[in-house]
């Protein structure tokens, strides 16, 4: 995610609104977001899986499934702009994201008022 940020700037184009991370374990968001420094000059784009994985062999899913609310507002605070969610991710997944993406929104703006 870094080098396409750092590409994009270097480039000069000012069409990328976003740079991101699609179909991938949950775990792996908050290092690559914290990966990419400071924050982001343009969003980050964030569509993890449920946290299951795939079993080639035997062809279906396995693991544990992932509460991507829990990690919401954590990935927010590190320049995430645009989430949801990718495979084994169903509406009400969404939903609950939906409410922790409010929820986090109101706390910067009230956080912004009182400054």
């Amino acid at each position: 995610m870094g080098v396409a940020r750092e590409r994009g700037k270097r480039d000069g184009n000012q069409q990328v609104v976003a740079v991101g991370v699609n179909c991938s374990d949950p775990n792996y968001i908050q290092p690559l977001l914290k990966s990419c420094g400071d924050g982001p000059e343009t969003g980050f784009v964030v569509y993890p899986n449920s946290g299951e994985h795939w079993d080639t062999t035997h062809h279906c899913w396995t693991g544990e499934t992932r509460d991507l609310s829990c990690e919401a507002g954590k990935w927010m605070e590190l320049g995430a702009t645009y989430i949801g969610g990718c495979c084994r991710v169903g509406p009400e997944d969404i939903k609950s994201l939906r409410n922790t993406v409010d929820l986090f929104n109101q706390n910067v703006s009230a956080t912004h008022k009182l400054s």
